[in-house]
């Protein structure tokens, strides 16, 4: 069975002229899009909205502007747009890989962008483990109980993790200097994570030399279960 997933292109920009946020433009500029990559509408596009007002600008009300949404066969397309400030919120989605360059450049050109930020995120199935590159990514709530556990730790200089293929993670936190109280208080900050999440197994507990005296370096072999959350 085919994993879920895909790409999602993300833009937020300010664009020279009201003028191509007419929902007709954004549109015209949808269908370029869709018909550069090749791929397919899924029924009718979608506009939704209020006509915008210039005297709300000035007010907590929202000032206007339009929701535009264009099914397709692998997801959709849409625009968020605040005429009024030139704004406009896009995103394209497709669970198969597109031409993300390709597509950024059409809306750019057709949409005359002036101010932008984007972003691309690989979205992933929630099962997938294999495709974790580093610690850095690893559920948040257990990177900082980790890191505050380790705080007690003496002569403590760095705090890093590996993880390979299969799930596994390799914790190690790299002291100056060799001591009995180094490996009572990295043994007690390993039991810490432990006790606060259940669902982490010790595979293994290590203390070992890292080759560059006079460092030391403790480090416990973990396996993430599959409900543990990977961002």
């Amino acid at each position: 069975m085919q994993k879920i997933g895909g790409t999602h292109l993300i833009v937020d920009a300010y664009v020279a002229h009201e003028s191509v946020l007419d929902p007709q433009l954004v549109l015209a500029c949808f269908d370029s899009v869709i018909s550069e990559l090749g791929m397919q509408k899924l029924g009718l596009p979608m506009v939704l909205g209020l006509l915008p007002d210039p005297a709300r600008l000035v007010s907590d009300l929202d000032e206007g502007g339009y929701s535009i949404i264009v099914p397709i066969a692998t997801s959709h397309l849409s625009a968020h747009t605040w005429p009024l400030r030139r704004a406009i919120m896009l995103d394209i989605f497709s669970c198969r890989d597109f031409d993300v360059e390709r597509a950024y450049n059409i809306l750019a050109t057709d949409l005359q962008f002036v101010e932008v930020n984007r972003q691309v995120i690989q979205r992933r199935d929630p099962l997938e483990l294999g495709q974790l590159k580093s610690f850095d990514v690893l559920n948040a709530d257990l990177c900082r109980f980790i890191a505050d556990a380790f705080q007690a730790v003496p002569d403590l200089c760095g705090l890093y993790g590996t993880r390979d293929p299969s799930g596994t993670v390799t914790l190690y936190a790299v002291v100056e200097d060799h001591s009995d109280v180094f490996y009572d208080k990295g043994f007690m900050a390993l039991d810490a994570v432990q006790d606060h999440f259940p669902g982490v197994v010790f595979l293994q507990r290590v203390l070992a030399r890292c080759g560059r005296e006079p460092e030391e370096v403790v480090a416990a072999t973990l396996q993430l279960p599959p409900q543990t959350r990977i961002l």
